[in-house]
């Protein structure tokens, strides 16, 4: 994404953006599913969580203010759990 004005749905389980190439990218859990756009990346998906950070680190819901989005995914399959986070910096905020 190029800037926070690219962000369209900013939810804590849905996030929906225009990437570089002017494409949109929706990623959600949709039932027990990981979704981009309409193709299943994960299934078992017990939850997802997208924090939206200020440049500060610190939680904020204005979108002009983002500057770094933490994702947290957790699935649970056969009996075991996987746990992933990762975050992603805004490239020109």
């Amino acid at each position: 994404m190029k800037d926070t004005n690219q962000i369209n749905v900013m939810d804590a389980d849905h996030i929906r953006f225009l990437d570089a190439s002017s494409n949109w990218i929706e990623i959600q859990k949709s039932g027990t599913n990981l979704t981009l756009n309409t193709d299943v990346l994960a299934r078992d998906v017990s939850s997802l969580t997208f924090t939206y950070l200020d440049e500060d680190g610190n939680v904020t819901a204005a979108k002009q203010d983002v500057r770094v989005i933490k994702i947290k995914l957790v699935i649970d399959s056969m009996g075991q759990t996987i746990r992933l986070e990762s975050a992603a910096r805004i490239r020109n905020p």
